[in-house]
């Protein structure tokens, strides 16, 4: 297991998972985790009482076998075929599994590629076209040993051998997220180190390869997990946004142009957030911000201003002992309003809280994931072509990955 909670997960996208849910560290010693999932569907107005498109409902689970402690998991087409597929990032062997899928609920068998070596503790990935030849890759964020490895995609499902790029001695990379921070069509890396307190940006070339070019300070004992790129302030820069799981808040760089970042403006959150995923949740056309927060059992909403800066937090719960580790949007009920989805690690569900466009939310339903599979990770994306938004989850404790397909109508 893991002796932090795992890194957060960024969601800018229903392909791409954002952000990235992480493990940081060695086992955790004395605690049993179990796992839930908790979705939290936006409402209408204050009232908490807003109209229901459609009955939110699932088909029963469907998991199939990935590599050891599964931490992250995000969907794309890797092979060119209009089918969704899936990347795990396994923790506990150092390699990441590539289940192509068939169009329906089903996969193919897992494909495993190593990350470099034995312990190489990856927490995160991001998948990405990172060398402009149409094909999507895939990054990871490598606790273990100080690095972040990049597979080159082949465009038919199959991946090189993984390159790696050191993020200096003695870091503990836990978060990563890929954009063009610099408006020369890149895509460049953002990583976010937990022991260092810092934020590294590494500027691609558009041949896969990475140089470390600048750090940002997140301050003392900050411990920064989730990381996202977006125009926070409307001014067509690419800013950064984390997670501060030490100091509970969410820190914005703002993108003074060329790279050139401000210092961090802080914004409090719920006790120890470790997953963000930015969206507009209230249709004003300003993003706003959700964060999983792991100690303290709840997901903080942060509404967005004009100007990059934020409104003071809405905290829900997502129950006793759920221990969330990541959070995604998307709207499940065919309102077209964002929702929330929370796996719970604590309490083997996964939660989802309806909205409704105003920025208000409540817990709706709940889906079980099956004793001690410990979800840590989800990820949002339609997997049978029905245009319905499906999830999966990323089990630690089975070793593997459950379906859940979106039956609204």
């Amino acid at each position: 297991m893991i002796s932090t909670p795992l890194a957060p997960k960024n969601t800018e996208s229903l392909i791409f998972s954002l952000c990235c849910v992480a493990f940081a560290g060695a086992a955790i010693s004395g605690i049993v985790i179990l796992s839930l999932i908790s979705v939290y569907l936006a409402n209408k107005g204050s009232s908490l009482n807003g109209p229901i498109i459609c009955s939110l409902s699932f088909t029963a689970m469907t998991s199939q076998r990935v590599g050891n402690g599964p931490s992250y998991i995000s969907g794309a087409d890797l092979n060119n075929d209009h089918k969704i597929d899936l990347v795990t990032a396994n923790y506990d062997d150092s390699t990441i599994s590539v289940l192509l899928g068939n169009g329906d609920n089903t996969f193919q068998n897992q494909v495993k590629y190593s990350t470099g070596t034995t312990n190489d503790n990856p927490n995160a990935l991001y998948i990405a076209d990172v060398n402009k030849d149409g094909n999507l890759d895939v990054v990871t964020a490598n606790s273990g040993t100080s690095n972040v490895a990049v597979f080159l995609g082949k465009g038919d499902g199959t991946f090189s051998t993984a390159k790696t790029y050191s993020t200096g001695t003695g870091s503990k990379p836990i978060g990563l997220v890929l954009g063009d921070l610099n408006k020369d069509g890149n895509n460049d890396l953002v990583v976010t180190d937990e022991t260092n307190n810092v934020v590294l940006i590494f500027l691609g070339d558009g041949t896969g390869a990475f140089t470390l070019t600048n750090t940002l300070s997140s301050d003392s004992n900050s411990k920064p997990y989730g990381v996202a790129i977006n125009d926070f302030n409307g001014d067509g820069q690419p800013d950064i946004g984390i997670t501060n799981s030490g100091t509970n808040n969410v820190g914005i760089f703002l993108n003074s142009g060329n790279t050139i970042f401000k210092p961090q403006t802080t914004y409090p959150t719920g006790n120890n957030p470790v997953s963000m995923t930015v969206v507009d949740f209230n249709k004003d056309g300003i993003l706003d911000i959700a964060t999983a927060n792991y100690a303290g059992n709840s997901i903080s909403v942060l509404l967005g201003n004009s100007a990059g800066t934020f409104q003071t937090q809405k905290l829900f719960s997502t129950g006793s002992g759920s221990l969330p580790y990541s959070v995604y949007s998307g709207d499940f009920n065919g309102d077209k309003n964002q929702d929330i989805i929370v796996p719970d690690s604590g309490t083997n569900k996964i939660t989802i809280f309806r909205g409704n466009g105003h920025g208000n939310f409540r817990s709706q339903k709940t889906y079980s994931t099956g004793d001690g599979s410990n979800p840590v990770d989800i990820t949002a994306v339609d997997l049978n072509n029905d245009n319905r938004l499906d999830f999966a989850s990323a089990n630690y404790g089975t070793n593997t990955v459950s379906v859940f397909l979106n039956t609204c109508n």
